[in-house]
């Protein structure tokens, strides 16, 4: 299964332009809806100190994380106003742990380090 999730950029102060809006697909990720927010996402890190290769998040329910990210994030950064909750487990199983905006965590406890295999994200 393969999904997109949309960024948008402003081409002028009053206008989006269609040709700036770029779509990454990432399988197992699902697509905020068009209008929603998502100039200030949840990110997520391989490595400790919000370093490494990364990925975000704006609303989802990913039961399943890209496979390269699957059981290697060591970090994240949470904005204001997001809250993510992180599952050892696919399918929102498995240990887990919430995390509320603004936060940023520069080391995953060990029981969830390189352990997070999906994560859902809302509006706190």
């Amino acid at each position: 299964m393969k999904f997109n999730f949309v960024t948008a950029a402003i081409a002028t102060s009053t206008t989006l332009a269609i040709s700036a809006l770029s779509y990454l697909s990432i399988p197992g990720f699902s697509q905020p809806a068009f209008g929603q927010n998502c100039s200030n996402p949840a990110k997520f890190y391989k490595d400790r100190d919000l370093r490494g290769a990364s990925f975000q998040l704006c609303f989802t329910n990913s039961k399943t994380i890209p496979a390269r990210f699957n059981d290697q994030i060591s970090s994240l950064r949470i904005p204001k106003g997001r809250k993510c909750l992180l599952y050892t487990n696919a399918g929102f199983k498995g240990r887990r742990i919430e995390y509320i905006g603004a936060t940023n965590v520069v080391n995953l406890q060990p029981e969830f380090n390189n352990q997070v295999s999906s994560i859902q994200c809302t509006t706190s």
